[in-house]
């Protein structure tokens, strides 16, 4: 299971997955008036993500969606990140299946590999 990261924790070059989404708060209309209702971003929960940078607290991070290489940006203080293993990054993300990783108690980093 992931564990739960504080944004201290995060770290350029690691790999980590979104549990809990940002969540964006709208005005809805109901009979009685303005509703408020908020929705949560689920389109990152269990992806593999890299963090390439580190602005506190913004992190841009890498994923690949098919042959495309995506850098997104996500604000720590509305997005919960977790930890995740080789095993799983390794299984999900085969564009980073030839990386040798670094394990340091339960977090993941990419280590530069000499060709």
């Amino acid at each position: 299971m992931s564990k739960k990261l504080a944004m201290d924790d995060l770290q350029q070059w690691m790999f980590v997955t979104v549990l809990h989404g940002a969540t964006t708060t709208s005005n809805g209309f109901g009979r009685m008036g303005p509703v408020p209702t908020s929705k949560e971003d689920r389109s990152d929960n269990g992806n593999v993500l890299r963090i390439v940078a580190v602005e506190m607290p913004y992190f841009a991070v890498e994923y690949y969606a098919g042959d495309h290489r995506i850098i997104k940006q996500l604000d720590a203080r509305e997005v919960v990140f977790g930890s995740i293993s080789p095993e799983y990054v390794k299984a999900l993300e085969p564009k980073f299946s030839d990386v040798e990783f670094i394990e340091q108690e339960d977090w993941v980093f990419e280590q530069e590999v000499e060709k």
